[in-house]
Order: C-alpha cells, then sequence, then structure tokens
C-alpha cells in the first residue's frame, strides 16, 4: 500500500485549487518574473517581499491580488491576502504580508490580476508556489563543535553533521558541508551535499581521498569552476586544526552559510582535566511528565553534588532532567580505558530511570551502545561491551520506562565519572605509534595516582 505524507497531500490540493481558476500559466504566460520562487529558503521572523511582472502582450495595467497560505492539522489555510495592487512604472506589482512566518512551516503563495480593456476583462492566476520557512537552530548544534577536538584515528574518513534544517519534509531539502585547511577559507580540502532523510541530523562523511568537485566564490556563491588540488595525504593530519562549514539549499535556493568551525586533529588521551564529565557538547530535553524540571545540563559535570530533594514542588538541585526520549553529550576529562570490569560510571538522583549509555571518539559519532540499564542511585557501565579500547564522549541516552512517565521526567543526571583511564597517551594515538604497555587505574585510589599534570 502507498502512503503519502500530509505535506505531500496538502501539497497536491493547493495545486489542484489553484489549476481550478481561469490561469493557464504554462500555456499563455500573462505574468512572469515570481518572487520568491519555488523553494524558497527564509529564516523565521522574515519579511518577504511578494513581486509579479505584467506580461500582458498588450502592456494593459493590472490590478493584482496576492494571496498566502499556510498548513494547519494536514489542512490549508489562508492566512492573509492583499487589497488589490498596482502596478508600478516598471510593471511590477508588490506586495509585503504583515505576517509574521514561523520557524520550521511551510508556505505557499499565489496571485490573481484582472485587467480591463474597455469592455474586455481579463483574468489570470498563477499556480500555488512553495516557501521553506527553516528552523531557528538551523545550521546549528555542529559536530565535530566548535573549538573542538577531533580523533586522530578518525581523521582518514572524518564525519561532520547538523540537525535538519526542517523537518516537516525532506524532498529537495540538502546540506552543503565544506572543509578547509585555513581560516580565511582559500584552501579547500574536500566538499559535498547530502539529502536529508527521516533521521534527525545530516550527516557527511568524507572518504579521506576525493578531492573537493569545484571551488565556491565566498562572495555569492557562484561556482567558479576551479578544482583544487588533490589531497597530498589520506584524511586529515594530526595535530592540525581545520576548518569547516555548512548552509541548507534547496532545488532552487541557497540559505546562508554557517558560521565557521574549527577542530583540531589530536591522540584524544593527551587533552586532561580530572575524572569526571568536564564539558556539555549537546543536549536534547524531552517529554517531561511533571514538575521535575532541572534544565542546567552544566548541573551534570564535576564531582557528584546533587541534594535537596523533598518532592515534586521542592526538587534540589545539581543535577539535570533530560526527559523521556532526552540525551546529552559529554567529554570527559579524560578518556575513559576499557579496563577488567566497568570503566565508567552514571549518578542518578531522585529515581531509577532507564539509561542507555553510548560512547565514541567523536562528539558526532558514530555511537557504540554500552547496554541499557535500569538506574538507582548509580550504574556502571563496561567499554568493552562496545569493543573500544578508549573513549573520550559519552552519550547518555532516555529510553522508554516500563510505563509512560515512569516516577520522574526521565533520567536526572548528577554525575559522570570515568572509572578506569588511560594511562599512556599512546595507547590512543596513531596505530603506528602505539605501544604495548597498558595499565588501569582503580577509581578508589584515582585522584592520588595522578599520572597526569
Amino acid at each position: 500500500m502507498i502512503r503519502f505524507s500530509a505535506f505531500f497531500i496538502l501539497s497536491l490540493s493547493l495545486i489542484f485549487l489553484s489549476a481550478c481558476g481561469t490561469a493557464k500559466e504554462d500555456k499563455t504566460p500573462l505574468m512572469h518574473g515570481y518572487s520568491p520562487v519555488e523553494g524558497t529558503l527564509l529564516s523565521s521572523g522574515a519579511a518577504p517581499v511578494f513581486t509579479v511582472i505584467n506580461a500582458n502582450t498588450e502592456k494593459i495595467q493590472g490590478l493584482y491580488t496576492f494571496r498566502l497560505y499556510s498548513e494547519q492539522g494536514g489542512q490549508s489555510v489562508l492566512v492573509e491576502q492583499s487589497e488589490q495592487k498596482g502596478e508600478n512604472g516598471s510593471g511590477i506589482a508588490v506586495w509585503q504580508p504583515a505576517t509574521v512566518l514561523v520557524e520550521n512551516s511551510p508556505y505557499w503563495w499565489d496571485v490573481k490580476v484582472n485587467w480591463t480593456d474597455g469592455d474586455t476583462a481579463k483574468s489570470a492566476k498563477s499556480r500555488i508556489r512553495l516557501i521553506h520557512v527553516l528552523k531557528d537552530n538551523a545550521n546549528s548544534d555542529e559536530a565535530p563543535e566548535n573549538n573542538g577536538a577531533f580523533d586522530v584515528n578518525d581523521a582518514s574518513t572524518p564525519s561532520f553533521s547538523v540537525k535538519k534544517a526542517i523537518t516537516y519534509t525532506n524532498e529537495n531539502i540538502s546540506i552543503r558541508f565544506e572543509l578547509f585547511s585555513d581560516p580565511s577559507l582559500l584552501n579547500m580540502v574536500a566538499n559535498g551535499v547530502v539529502p536529508q532523510t527521516g533521521d534527525e541530523r545530516v550527516t557527511w562523511t568524507w572518504d579521506g581521498v576525493t578531492p573537493p568537485t569545484a571551488r565556491e566564490s565566498l562572495i555569492n556563491g557562484v561556482t567558479d569552476g576551479t578544482v583544487p588540488a588533490e589531497p597530498t595525504v589520506a584524511g586529515l593530519s594530526n595535530n592540525t586544526i581545520y576548518y569547516w562549514r555548512s548552509r541548507v539549499e534547496s532545488s532552487s535556493d541557497q540559505a546562508q552559510w554557517s558560521s565557521i568551525h574549527n577542530f583540531t586533529v589530536k591522540n584524544m588521551c593527551v587533552a586532561k582535566w580530572n575524572r569526571y564529565a568536564h564539558s556539555v557538547i549537546r543536549w536534547e530535553q524531552a517529554v517531561e511528565c511533571d514538575k521535575l524540571s532541572h534544565h542546567n545540563p552544566n548541573d551534570a559535570l564535576g564531582a557528584p553534588n546533587a541534594s535537596g530533594f523533598v518532592d515534586q514542588n521542592r526538587s534540589g538541585s545539581g543535577y539535570i532532567s533530560i526527559g523521556e526520549g532526552g540525551m546529552m553529550i559529554v567529554e570527559m576529562g579524560l578518556a575513559v580505558y576499557n579496563a577488567p570490569g566497568d570503566d565508567i560510571r552514571v549518578y542518578e538522583y531522585v529515581s531509577d530511570e532507564p539509561i542507555e549509555l553510548l560512547a565514541s571518539n567523536s562528539s558526532s559519532g558514530p555511537w557504540n551502545s554500552l547496554g541499557t540499564m535500569l538506574c538507582g542511585d548509580s550504574c556502571d557501565y563496561d567499554l568493552g561491551r562496545a569493543g573500544m579500547t578508549y573513549a573520550r564522549y559519552i552519550k547518555i541516552q532516555s529510553t522508554n520506562p516500563p510505563t509512560r512517565c515512569h516516577k520522574t521526567s526521565g533520567p536526572d543526571i548528577d554525575s559522570v565519572e570515568i572509572l578506569h583511564a588511560v594511562n599512556d597517551p599512546s595507547v590512543c594515538g596513531p596505530i603506528g605509534d602505539r605501544t604495548a604497555r597498558s595499565y588501569e587505574y582503580d577509581y578508589t585510589d584515582f585522584t592520588s595516582d595522578r599520572w597526569f599534570e
């Protein structure tokens, strides 16, 4: 059985309605120069200007009525209609609606014109045109994060990802990625275009070999046809800073480039702080089932310190409620090492909730599951379950509890602690630099045996 999305059906219905008028736009173009064009990409809160040019060969001035539609509950809704607009001296009719466009929403528009030549009346109506309003966080929540690190052992085929630009459709929507070796963006290393899919994020993985297809102007995005030389080394180089950016594209439009993000390729075991989660890379709070709602993800950093819970109205402090289905990605202060036994501990506060723990050496994944546990005060995970020797990034994923809204609003994370850390940075270095030496740190002696500076 073929299934169609509500967005697809709504688009068809609007096209059908536009075809029921007197217009035969494609066969008798009495208007042209429509703007915004089909597939235009706009930011939320934008104030678009709608224009059309009189193409009537008799050059009779017309009166134009613009209409703007949106979608509510799968049905088309007329949002705003203009008064009749005349033409300026160049035969152009212009309308700027008062409607404030809402983020992550589709809009459609059309225009009807009436001409009167003596006793003869003529009219024409355009077809419906779709415009997209992007999410407020389009081109954000990037991975690798700005000023972040990238594992040298993943540098041969690096991955980059951003959140989807819109969620109501994937048709004709793509993300373009560009990677450079200099902050001025003059030396492009690689580029790629990835269509949006059903996933929440759009990820581009460079094979480490294929050079950029063509150089793009930094001024107006026009391809000048220059093809850079092929990379001299495969993938990314160790101890090197790279720069990347992304933008949303449709079949007919290009949004603005994101800000420029930089990251350093390095041995993930060299940077050192302490044995707890050091920084929050990304978090998404999901379903909140009650009043137990703590929104500061930084409360999950450092040593366990949650306290003060009495009831839902006096819920204490020192922890983050990520909600059912929520998630949080943290960078650990040291690299977790796969020693005998469990290697990392998650402290939960208030109640026991199911938590899946995942590990990676890049904030953008790929993620390797260490399993799901129903956590009480704390639960321990073994890095070896994912077949990993070490990991620097940990993802805490709330999973479905036995019953919906089980006890509280999903896991309430107090702290994430390393039980075993890498003692020798060569364990995480390039394969050719690794030594056979390994050693496990018992977490009870961790602070007294400081091999790091």
